[in-house]
């Protein structure tokens, strides 16, 4: 029985030597029974590399940045002919990439006055009907009925024609369904010449009441050369706001001309 103690110690010693070394690839022992196992060794797994957390290194992850690698934002918005790029990530992880125009400067209203040496003529306007202002005095007119087409302007227009010289009127548009129409109102002499151009037709506003819709209005002082008033619909249509709703500008609606005595 002590030699059987003796050899037993022995193997475990050995085996023992075997697993301190580490110069071979397997694991040898002696189990319960007295039996030698032996098996190979696991692969260990590689160290992760230990990061510094100094403040350069807080944000940078598993991937270094150089911004010397990317296109400077101001000159990819050159490439892009006046447009913008936006680009950001959402909370739920989609990358959003959006792409606007750039407006250079904000468009402003020109006013000529009646002694401009501007002469632009409208003789394509002529051949169509024209609708005496007498005719429509003070009565609204719906815009869908006088507006005719002209093929040679390409637009839809009316003209109205003066009888008799008239120095001032007054001019409302009105609010239905929040749409309103604004048309270009460009006065013309007997030649379909314009001389003239009225800076804001409808400068003024009055609220929707209980008894009325509202409307936009305005003063025009008709210049004294004036034989004919041409109304286009507007290019620069849009939408304002007026009693807490927007507005839109529509090219069709209900105008009164209304003249000043």
């Amino acid at each position: 029985m002590r030699y059987l103690f003796i050899i037993l110690t022995f193997l475990h010693l050995a085996a023992c030597q075997n697993m301190q070394q580490g110069d071979t690839d397997f694991y040898t022992w002696v189990d319960e029974t007295g039996q030698i196992r032996t098996i190979k060794k696991q692969p260990a797994a590689a160290k992760k590399e230990q990061v510094a957390t100094s403040p350069d290194n807080l944000n940078q992850g598993d991937n270094s940045f150089d911004p010397n690698d990317f296109t400077p934002s101001q000159e990819v918005d050159k490439k892009l002919n006046n447009e913008k790029l936006y680009a950001w990530q959402e909370p739920s992880g989609a990358q959003i990439v959006r792409q606007e125009s750039i407006s250079q400067q904000e468009p402003k209203p020109v006013s000529i006055a009646p002694e401009s040496t501007l002469s632009k003529s409208f003789k394509v306007f002529r051949e169509g009907t024209q609708v005496s202002f007498d005719d429509i005095d003070g009565i609204s007119i719906s815009l869908a009925r006088y507006y005719q087409y002209s093929d040679a302007a390409e637009t839809d227009y009316a003209l109205l024609e003066f009888l008799s010289p008239i120095e001032r009127i007054d001019i409302k548009s009105f609010i239905k369904n929040d749409t309103v129409a604004m048309p270009r109102i460009i006065p013309l002499t007997k030649s379909f010449n314009q001389n003239f151009s009225f800076d804001n037709p409808f400068e003024f506003r009055e609220e929707e009441s209980w008894h009325g819709y509202g409307f936009v209005y305005g003063v025009l002082d008709i210049p004294p050369d004036t034989k004919y008033l041409l109304l286009l619909p507007n290019p620069q249509s849009g939408v304002f706001e007026a009693e807490g709703k927007l507005i839109k500008q529509s090219n069709l609606g209900s105008l009164v001309f209304t003249k000043v005595k």
